[in-house]
């Protein structure tokens, strides 16, 4: 794990200003390792530990080591105002984005009882679940009026597979 500056350990993901830098639960990861695990930038990935898995936005970043993969902590605290939500586990979304779930509490080190959040042995892999490669058909599900002018449309896949979160107009 690493603190990436933006936030007090595992605090203020709520506060607006701090969560529009570091919207999403970020893993720093080499682009080699990408590619082998055929991860793109910007995929969402599942983190693995012997105690669980968590899952988090891949980034690149070629300055670390090949076999390691480096991730922010603390990612439950909604930012309702600009609508981002939380990332603990729930009924929709059963892998939530808290590297506490991934770390074991029984390695702690006997002299300082710190535990072991920089040095956790684990695997990467994509999250097939959200994502796709290439073109998909959509139908409109929905067709609303917005206002005289303006016609808002929900999008369903035809081939009913799951879409990857996002924020309205991202894609657009």
């Amino acid at each position: 794990s690493a603190n990436n500056g933006y936030f007090c350990h595992s605090q203020h993901r709520g506060i607006n200003a701090l969560r529009r830098k570091r919207a999403e639960p970020t893993a720093e990861i080499h682009p080699e390792l990408a590619r082998r695990k055929n991860i793109l930038e910007g995929d969402w990935m599942l983190v693995r530990s012997r105690i669980g898995t968590i899952r988090m936005r891949a980034a690149f970043n070629d300055a670390l080591a090949q076999d390691v993969v480096a991730s922010d902590y603390g990612w439950w605290q909604p930012a309702p105002d600009l609508g981002l939500p939380g990332y603990l586990p729930d009924a929709t979304r059963p892998v939530g984005a808290s590297f506490n779930a991934i770390i074991s509490e029984r390695g702690r080190d006997p002299l300082s009882g710190s535990l072991a959040l920089r040095s956790f042995a684990g695997d990467v892999e994509r999250d097939e679940s959200t994502a796709w490669q290439g073109w998909r058909s959509f139908v409109v599900a929905e067709r609303h009026a917005e206002c005289a002018d303006v016609v808002g449309l929900t999008l369903r896949p035809v081939d009913g597979g799951s879409l990857p979160a996002f924020r309205p107009g991202q894609y657009v």
